[in-house]
C-alpha cells in the first residue's frame, strides 16, 4: 500500500505510467481529505464534550454543601474524579482549589450553626 505522494511517484512514475500516477495521486488526496474531515469532526466533538464537562465540573465544585453529608459527597467526588486509575489528573489545579474552598466554606458554616 502506498503511504504518501512521494511513494506514488517512486513506484508509479508519471513518465512511465501517467494515467495510473494521476489516479493514485487523486485517490490518495481524496483519502487524506476524508481522514482530515473525520479527524476534524472528532476533534470538534471532543472539544464540545470537554467544554460541557468543564461547565458541569465548575457547577459542582463551586456549590457549597449545606450538610455534612454534602461535604462527604464532595470529598468523595474529589477523590474519585481528581486522579484516574492510570494516575492522570483529570481536574485542573484551579478546580481542585475551588472544590476545597467550597468544602471549607461549608464546614465553617456547619460549625457555626
Amino acid at each position: 500500500m502506498v503511504g504518501n505522494h512521494k511513494d506514488i511517484d517512486t513506484y508509479t512514475p508519471a513518465d512511465k505510467h501517467p494515467r495510473e500516477n494521476e489516479v493514485r495521486h487523486d485517490e490518495l488526496s481524496a483519502a487524506i481529505a476524508r481522514y482530515d474531515e473525520e479527524a476534524s469532526r472528532r476533534r470538534n466533538a471532543y472539544d464540545e464534550a470537554s467544554g460541557a464537562e468543564m461547565e458541569a465540573l465548575e457547577a459542582v465544585v463551586l456549590t457549597v454543601p449545606t450538610s455534612f453529608g454534602g461535604v462527604l459527597a464532595m470529598l468523595r467526588f474529589h477523590r474519585g474524579y481528581h486522579i484516574d486509575p492510570a494516575g492522570v489528573e483529570d481536574m485542573s489545579h484551579e478546580m481542585a482549589i475551588a472544590l476545597t474552598e467550597s468544602v471549607e466554606k461549608a464546614l465553617l458554616k456547619l460549625n457555626a450553626a
